[in-house]
Formats: structure tokens, C-alpha cells, sequence
């Protein structure tokens, strides 16, 4: 058995991309009940990658039903440069029949031809995804739990007081707050805060630190863009105007209902002053405020992320389902794929 395999265009149209649509989208209510389907124009943006945040989907057809999927990517920021990240999918119907390998085979090579030596595998830490990866010999190197909570659910008063409490500890500092792309006297402390990100549990997972640079900030801002995301970001300021914090929330602007809440970091020298919970707090208010059209938010944690996961927890998100990465190298696998 020898799929039709193909990179599929964000230009693309016709029998294979429609096939590839309705697929995407049984496999996101397969996990998801509540997430609104994809418009047209916001699958099409879930193909465009640029320069630093490339994007790679590749479909494999049996005649002319799509029934695979792989979609990789590379994320060319210093630190993991060997590195690329694949979702290997396949149709409901016709799972066990050798479609998945064929699919990871295609992401293997295509790894190999972009000198990527390392290999995670993405996707849900259950059922058929797991047992895929498992089948090759891979251990779950990290667990996230995927989380949301409805906006007019949060309670107002607790968020109040996180703003408030703020007084006490952190009087003192100040929040910069824009949406859409990073101002150029922005884009050093964004740098400065996604580098600190690498404070963020990784497990057993064995990845490099990423490091930002003012360039890649840009570049993110234009993947962004072009995915149809509106990102909401705020930074902390410290008393000597030193970067301190960070959050962001995106709006998917062709299906706002449920956003993202993306990274939240506050650097070790500023914990204990309560930031966190202040970056979070004013957030989720400007969203409730000025975005009525985002009804949710779900964020992404290291299961081993208690700091993040109380905060979180204590806003009401409540979890939706486990993603586990599944981590081995190119070499490794090309004897197990045969």
C-alpha cells in the first residue's frame, strides 16, 4: 500500500484541498465538541508559514479520498535549529491500515532533506495519537493540559483584586499594552521576555533553549498576520523600566469565539510581587471590555507547571484534553518506519 502524498499550497484549491478541509475539521470535533469549525479563509491561514515559522503539510490520498495527514513545522529560532515538530493524522475509518506510518515516513524525510535531526511528535495523549507513537518505541517526553474557560465566567471581583493587590507589592511597576504588531521600541523587551520563556517546564523533553532576537519578534508578528490572528500583548515594566512580564491572548479573526491565551512569563528576579496574577487579571479584562465577540479562552501548560496551573485554575479554566509530545531522532526512526 502506497499513498498519493503531496505538499499541499496555501494557494491551493480543488478535490484534495476540500478533502484535506472536511478532514481537519472532523479530526477537531473528533477532540474538541466545542470548537467552532474553520471558515475557508481561516483553514487556508492555518497553512501559511514565513522564513522563522515555516510551515509544511502534506497529504496523503488514497485514490481520491484524503485519509492522511502530516503537518510539520519548523521553527527556525537560535537554540533548536535541529529541530522539527509533526502531527501525523489520519481519517477516523481508516486507522490501522498503515496510513499513519506512511504519513511519519513523509515527515521523516522531509526532515532529513531539511538537515532536521530531531523529531517531536504533537498531538493528543489518548487513543489512537498516543498508541501511534507508542507503537514505534517513543516515551512521552511532556504532557500539556489543554484548558479554557469562558470569559463571562470569571469572577469579576477576583480579578479585581489581583489588579488591586498589585499596590502592595509591586507599586512601583507599570503595563504597556498594544495589539497587532510589536511598536519598534517594543521589540527588544518582547525579545528579551520570549527568551525568558525558556523558564517554562519541558520535562524529559531533550530541547534547547530558544533564543529571541528583535528579528524574530518581527518575523512572528508577520506569521501572525497571515494566520489571521490579532495578538493582544502586555508587558510589565520594573521600576527601572526593565522588562519584567509578560502575556498575550490572540483573536482568531475569522472565528473570534474562542481565543488564545498565549505566553505568560514574569522573569525570576520580579516573582513574588503578584505580576503574574496582575498581567492575567488586566488582561482578561481588556478582553471582556473591548472584544465581546471572544466568548473563551484556552491556553496550553506543562502538566508539571503548578505556578501557571494554580493561577490558571483559581481563574476558572477548566481542562478540555492532554497533548503529549513524543520525542526521537530522525536516524532512530527510519529502521522502525521500514
Amino acid at each position: 500500500m502506497t499513498l498519493d502524498i503531496e505538499r499541499l499550497e496555501p494557494t491551493a484549491s480543488g478535490p484534495r484541498f476540500d478533502g484535506t478541509y472536511e478532514l481537519l475539521q472532523q479530526l477537531a470535533a473528533e477532540a474538541d465538541p466545542d470548537m467552532d469549525r474553520d471558515t475557508i479563509e481561516s483553514f487556508r491561514n492555518k497553512l501559511i508559514g514565513n522564513e522563522t515559522f515555516e510551515k509544511v503539510t502534506l497529504v496523503g490520498s488514497d485514490g481520491d479520498e484524503v485519509v492522511g495527514l502530516a503537518r510539520v513545522w519548523f521553527f527556525n529560532i537560535e537554540g533548536n535549529r535541529d529541530l522539527a515538530e509533526a502531527r501525523i493524522e489520519v481519517h477516523p475509518d481508516r486507522r490501522r491500515a498503515g496510513f499513519g506510518t506512511e504519513m511519519l515516513r513523509a515527515a521523516v524525510d522531509l526532515c532529513a532533506a531539511n538537515d532536521r535531526p530531531k523529531l517531536l511528535g504533537h498531538g493528543l495523549n489518548a487513543g489512537a495519537n498516543a498508541a501511534f507513537w507508542e507503537s514505534f518505541e517513543l516515551e512521552c517526553g511532556l504532557v500539556e493540559r489543554k484548558s479554557r474557560v469562558w470569559v463571562d465566567q470569571v469572577d469579576q471581583q477576583l480579578m479585581q483584586q489581583w489588579i488591586d493587590q498589585r499596590q502592595e507589592r509591586a507599586a512601583d511597576y507599570r503595563l504597556e499594552f498594544w495589539t497587532g504588531p510589536t511598536p519598534s521600541h517594543l521589540l527588544e523587551p518582547l525579545a528579551v521576555l520570549s527568551t525568558a520563556m525558556n523558564d517554562a517546564p519541558v520535562d524529559d523533553l531533550d530541547v534547547g533553549d530558544d533564543v529571541w532576537t528583535t528579528e524574530d519578534v518581527v518575523e512572528l508578528d508577520e506569521f501572525l498576520a497571515g494566520a489571521g490572528l490579532e495578538r493582544w500583548t502586555t508587558i510589565a515594566f520594573g521600576p527601572d523600566d526593565e522588562p519584567a512580564g509578560l502575556t498575550v491572548v490572540t483573536r482568531n479573526t475569522a472565528k473570534p469565539r474562542i481565543g488564545g491565551q498565549g505566553d505568560t512569563v514574569v522573569i525570576d528576579a520580579h516573582r513574588g510581587r503578584g505580576i503574574g496574577r496582575w498581567l492575567k487579571a488586566d488582561m482578561i479584562e481588556r478582553v471582556r471590555a473591548d472584544a465581546p465577540d471572544v466568548q473563551a479562552l484556552d491556553t496550553e501548560n506543562a502538566g508539571s507547571n503548578d505556578a501557571m496551573l494554580a493561577i490558571n485554575i483559581a481563574m476558572g479554566f477548566a481542562p478540555v484534553y492532554e497533548l503529549g509530545y513524543w520525542q526521537s531522532t530522525v536516524a532512530d526512526l527510519h529502521p522502525k518506519l521500514g
